[in-house]
């Protein structure tokens, strides 16, 4: 979509942040065309099993019949998922407190990420305006 309608850019390069789950799912599905393998099953072969988030998933269609709906609106109706509920990257990651901390630890360790990625990745970059 974004190459048929070229949508104008809404400010210019380096002069603010604007979050966009998009990113994110495009993200995800570049990990899957770069590894052949389906974003679920990437992050837990690549994240999940080497730093032991036993109980750390990416819910998936087949996760439905047994996930808890705990949302609601109108009164008593169960908030119904939709076709956005599956999109991979930006969301649907289930994990624990103990796990989460697996991951937090490995956010800072020397030994999970290659040299550099994680110094530019929780670095802040200056933009223009002088912000960060």
């Amino acid at each position: 979509m974004i190459i048929k309608y070229k949508p104008e850019l809404a400010r210019d390069t380096d002069t603010g942040f604007m979050y966009c789950n998009t990113n994110f799912a495009l993200l995800a599905l570049l990990i899957e065309k770069v590894t052949k393998t389906p974003f679920p099953q990437a992050m837990k072969e690549m994240v999940f099993a080497p730093l032991k988030m036993k109980n750390t998933y990416i819910f998936q269609e087949k996760d439905i019949p047994t996930a808890s709906q705990s949302f609601y609106f109108g009164g008593n109706k169960l908030y119904p998922l939709d076709r956005l509920d599956l999109i991979y990257g930006d969301k649907n990651v289930y994990t624990t407190p103990r796990d989460l901390f697996n991951f937090s630890k490995a956010m800072f360790s020397k030994r999970f990420f290659k040299a550099g990625i994680n110094a530019n990745g929780l670095s802040l970059t200056a933009m223009k305006s002088g912000a960060k």
